[in-house]
């Protein structure tokens, strides 16, 4: 993981190279759209970089990286400051800085362009202060979680086969600073020993990592969001109907990252045993990662409805997303199947799947040793099958 750590400095030294590179400058940033505009008070990041070798992927950023570039993104992970490109130096001072910054991802680039590492790192920025940071190039893959709904979730952690215990998962809160201790404790489920459940708050954000491996490596992880009153079920899967608990199914992030030099990163959004909620997952700097269909880099993807009663899924052209029925992308086995404990209710769910010639871009992946940037799972929202929207993906490309 990226070590990082940051302090408001009131040193004089660090006020006079900032007032010495800054100049006089505006303390805000004024913005106008559709005859509004709105003021943001600024302030400045001081970045110190340890560019010192250490593992052989360090060194090699730290030799050949000519190119800074720097990235400030909002609670919501949007990008809104910079890019900001700069040469290659022990420090740079960034100016004109929104104090709605959360997030500084800085990305070491080769002379043409070539990305080598990257940076992510929580700031607190004070307006017409100055804040002192220090990073480390690291190609290890950060994983987070962030409630971007209206109301509380609970956030349902799964174990795959790396980590397979608890003990070796660490969760730590990114946002807001809590008061008491940064790490949380997961509730294991009474009836699954690895499932775990953590109560997430609106513009929560939490930091998942695996504390018995340096490279952090996490495989077959499982992330999905339900109510408090749908926690811990009997066992899985979790079909339409399944135990008069999920009348629509439980969809749910999975993924492998930091999984070796020679082992492709993948994530996804598995809507194959129905949806309950909408995910949207963002992959903030890093080497770029694709859909195998769309040669395109995919910053972004997520979740659509699935209709389990009415027999529509409008999940069927979305990259990275697996539609219902479909354990496999473009076919079965079928993880669900008609009879008790699952299709239980009235009306009854439906089999699927409801999608036809589906493409094969399923997964989201990267090549092999591409590591490195943050992947930010966001809860959205309940899905409400009395208040559907239009569907607009139906049928595969």
């Amino acid at each position: 993981m990226p070590r990082h750590a940051f302090r408001t400095s009131t040193l004089f030294a660090s006020i006079l190279l900032a007032g010495l590179l800054l100049g006089c400058g505006s303390n805000t940033l004024v913005q106008s759209s559709g005859g509004t505009t709105t003021t943001t008070p600024t302030g400045t990041i001081l970045v110190n970089h340890s560019l010192l070798p250490g593992a052989a992927r360090r060194a090699f950023v730290g030799n050949k990286a000519t190119q800074f570039v720097y990235y400030g993104l909002d609670p919501s992970g949007t990008v809104i400051y910079g890019p900001v490109t700069l040469p290659r130096a022990q420090s740079h001072v960034l100016s004109g800085v929104p104090i709605t910054v959360v997030r500084l991802n800085t990305e070491y680039r080769a002379t043409d362009g070539k990305l080598l590492g990257s940076s992510s790192m929580p700031v607190q920025v004070t307006a017409n202060s100055l804040v002192e940071v220090t990073t480390t190039p690291s190609n290890v893959t950060t994983l987070q979680v962030q409630n971007s709904g209206n109301n509380a979730t609970q956030m349902v952690v799964k174990l795959g086969t790396n980590p397979t215990q608890f003990s070796d998962l660490t969760v730590t809160y990114v946002s807001p600073t809590p008061s008491g201790s940064p790490s949380p404790t997961l509730t294991q489920s009474t009836a699954d020993p690895a499932v775990a459940y953590l109560l997430l708050n609106p513009n929560d954000i939490v930091e998942i990592t695996n504390n018995s491996d340096a490279s952090n490596v996490l495989l077959g992880l499982v992330v999905a969001f339900e109510t408090e009153a749908e926690a811990s079920p009997p066992q899985e899967p979790y079909c339409p109907g399944a135990f008069n608990l999920f009348p629509n199914g439980v969809n749910y992030f999975e993924c492998n990252i930091n999984n070796g030099a020679n082992n492709n990163e993948t994530l996804d959004i598995s809507c194959n045993q129905g949806a309950n909620t909408y995910i949207n997952v963002q992959c903030s700097s890093g080497p770029p990662w694709t859909d195998n269909v769309d040669p395109n880099n995919i910053t972004s993807f997520a979740n659509s409805f699935v209709d389990a009663v009415s027999g529509v899924d409008d999940n069927c052209c979305l990259p990275g997303v697996y539609p219902y029925g479909l354990s496999n992308c473009t076919a079965t086995p079928q993880n669900c199947v008609p009879s008790p404990p699952f299709f239980t209710g009235s009306p009854t769910p439906l089999i699927g799947p409801f999608c036809t010639n589906n493409a094969s871009h399923c997964n989201i992946s990267r090549e092999a040793g591409q590591n490195g940037g943050t992947v930010i799972v966001q809860y959205l929202g309940n899905i409400d099958l009395n208040s559907l929207p239009s569907p607009s993906c139906t049928a595969s490309p």
